[in-house]
């Protein structure tokens, strides 16, 4: 396995093993895990990758979320992204599954709305438009490397809460069903994390985060 360096503070690419490789030989596992405690992202150029072989590959790394209601793929482990409709066109900008991908276009750390929140994303393309197309990622932990120990020390105990809605208001108030909003209450989390496999801290922040408790809103939205 041949492991090549893609920013200076995070992102690593691996070659010479394949998705398979992962869930059949534990040391490759054991690698790959490494990897991504170090990198904490991880790029996987010209695999196959079906939608059963992706599952196959997440699932070495733990159980899998089931894709929560108002999302494409509800009620399975995949999460569809796309702005395909289902007669194969493009939807309008003013249509949900539009309004949806406006919304995973804001900064997120994936399922911090959640009760249990995620490990890590599994992404694989399917169909890749040429021009527009980035999926881009920031380092949290670079970024709280970054911080002044003053700043750092401010934000050591701050506690903020996470909700789903808080992210798709933004894009439009009316866009998260009633259903959606009885499954998906505030979660609290800490605004630092600690990364159990090494001990590296982090922030721990996303569009659905909201509230900062002991603080007004508009403090804490400028914070």
């Amino acid at each position: 396995m041949e492991l090549i360096q893609l920013h200076q503070d995070f992102a690593a690419e691996i070659r010479g093993i394949s998705l398979m490789d992962v869930v059949t030989d534990e040391s490759v596992y054991d690698a790959v895990r490494a990897a991504f405690e170090s990198h904490s992202v991880l790029v996987f150029r010209s695999q196959v990758i079906s939608d059963e072989v992706q599952a196959l590959f997440s699932r070495a790394f733990g159980p899998l979320e089931i894709t929560k209601p108002g999302a494409v793929g509800t009620g399975t482990v995949y999460a569809h992204i796309t702005n395909i409709g289902p007669d194969g066109n493009t939807v309008e900008p003013d249509a949900q599954l539009a309004k949806v991908v406006a919304a995973n276009q804001l900064w997120h750390t994936d399922s911090s709305f959640k009760q249990r929140p995620a490990l890590a994303s599994m992404l694989g393309a399917r169909i890749v438009p040429r021009s527009d197309s980035e999926t881009q990622f920031v380092s949290t932990r670079a970024a709280w490397a970054r911080l002044c120990e003053s700043d750092q020390e401010k934000l050591a105990n701050v506690i903020v809460e996470h909700n789903y809605l808080y992210s798709r208001d933004q894009i439009d108030k009316n866009m998260v069903s009633d259903e959606e909003r009885a499954l998906l209450p505030s979660v609290r989390r800490r605004l630092t994390w600690l990364n159990p496999a090494n001990g590296q801290p982090s922030l721990y922040l996303a569009s659905h985060a909201g509230r900062i408790e002991g603080m007004d809103d508009d403090r804490a939205k400028s914070m």
